[in-house]
């Protein structure tokens, strides 16, 4: 551990920074590097002197705290921010924690408590980013291990359904497999699979703080099959708390215990959506040949590709739609990798039994297609041609700035 915490204290009022001052000059493990009045000077100061703590007042002029918050938890990722208020209100809190806030104290507070608050998050910093540093040589190092994502910018042409298929397929062979739920606000995988009310989801992960990380296996959902499954959140609003830094903390760390980490995604051009991305190896883009998904999935790829997006996009075309399938696939500029059957009525009645179609009594053309494109995936591996790419984070800054 280093020797001081260097601490920036941000109050619009000079009486309470001074008392702040008084209690922190006791301790000798803290030092006040600088002192600000409001959030746009403690954003300047924060690039200047690069604190480890900054106790950040929510309320001043000029800049509030929450913006000042978000500013340096975009550009200052070593800095950690500690919000304080005299207001315990739910709404506050959570602006906070969005902002990328690590505590929050309620004013008035003793020596203690502000000296527990700050010597606590430093020490979680400082586990966080040696977690990080592992993960990130792991990554470097790692061959075996496969992040697959399923997605399309149109609803309704089975990604779901081709996503648990999918994973199940590749765990029947042997290989260890975890399915991922990123459809965050209406994720289905824990339908289809028979286990939705399983309170282990992965908002109730988010919950174990700076642990998740070993508190994972724990809260994966085991299929007889031998897959491991992370569910979406159970509440529509528990979605907004899952953050991209936490998503790709998530997949990184089964990146340690899986062979394949097969990720069904929800909505597209979102932060969770990127964070994903970034970490693929593999993209499933789901196309059919009507004009909706034609055009929003063109509209997709275009974004991808604009952010500089690299990673191998396949494209596994389900039967669907009036369109010429030549047609279809000349817009998208993506020649048909896979092709996965369209049985609606099959799809539904698995969903409602909660049993996957690889389970399932009844042999279906989807499934048996399905089967093919793992078959596909497992032979691409033996050929040893898996790419591994790798995106910077600015990318989704990018997107938001556009």
């Amino acid at each position: 551990m280093k020797q001081t915490i260097r601490v920036l204290l941000v109050d619009d009022a000079k009486e309470i920074r001074d008392t702040e001052r008084m209690m922190l000059g006791f301790s000798p493990d803290v030092e006040i590097v600088a002192e600000a009045e409001n959030g746009l000077e403690a954003y300047e100061l924060a690039k200047s002197f690069k604190p480890d703590i900054v106790l950040m007042d929510i309320n001043m002029p000029i800049m509030d705290g929450i913006e000042a918050t978000r500013r340096i938890a975009d550009e200052l990722p070593d800095v950690t921010v500690v919000i304080v208020s005299v207001q315990e209100e739910f709404e506050s809190l959570k602006k906070a924690i969005q902002a990328g806030a690590r505590e929050y104290l309620l004013k008035p507070f003793s020596a203690d408590s502000m000296l527990a608050a700050i010597r606590g998050v430093y020490a979680r910093m400082e586990k966080q980013q040696r977690v990080t540093t592992t993960a990130l040589l792991s990554d470097r190092f790692r061959s075996k291990s496969h992040i697959h994502v399923v997605f399309s910018a149109k609803g309704g042409v089975g990604k779901t359904t081709v996503a648990v298929n999918y994973a199940l397929s590749l765990a029947r062979r042997g290989k260890r497999v975890a399915l991922v739920d990123l459809d965050l606000s209406f994720g289905d995988v824990g339908l289809l699979m028979g286990v939705q009310e399983d309170k282990r989801t992965c908002y109730s992960l988010l919950l174990e703080g700076e642990a998740f990380a070993d508190a994972l296996p724990s809260y994966l959902i085991n299929h007889e099959s031998g897959l491991q499954v992370l569910l979406a959140p159970v509440q529509v609003e528990q979605a907004e708390y899952i953050t991209p830094v936490f998503v790709q903390g998530v997949l990184r760390t089964l990146r340690n215990q899986f062979d394949y980490i097969v990720v069904d995604t929800g909505q597209v051009l979102t932060d969770v959506f990127f964070a994903a991305m970034e970490l693929a190896d593999e993209a499933y883009l789901l196309s059919s040949a009507d004009l909706p998904c034609v055009k929003n999935n063109r509209r997709l790829l275009e974004v991808l590709k604009t952010l500089g997006y690299s990673m191998s996009v396949k494209n596994v075309y389900v039967r669907r739609g009036v369109l010429p399938e030549r047609s279809a696939c000349d817009v998208l500029d993506l020649e048909i990798y896979a092709t996965i059957a369209y049985e609606p009525q099959a799809a539904g009645a698995a969903a409602d039994l909660g049993v996957p179609l690889l389970v399932g009594p009844k042999r279906t053309k989807t499934a048996r297609d399905i089967n093919l494109l793992a078959t596909k995936t497992l032979a691409q591996e033996r050929r040893g041609n898996a790419g591994t790419p790798r995106l910077g984070i600015l990318r989704r800054a990018l997107w938001k700035a556009r």
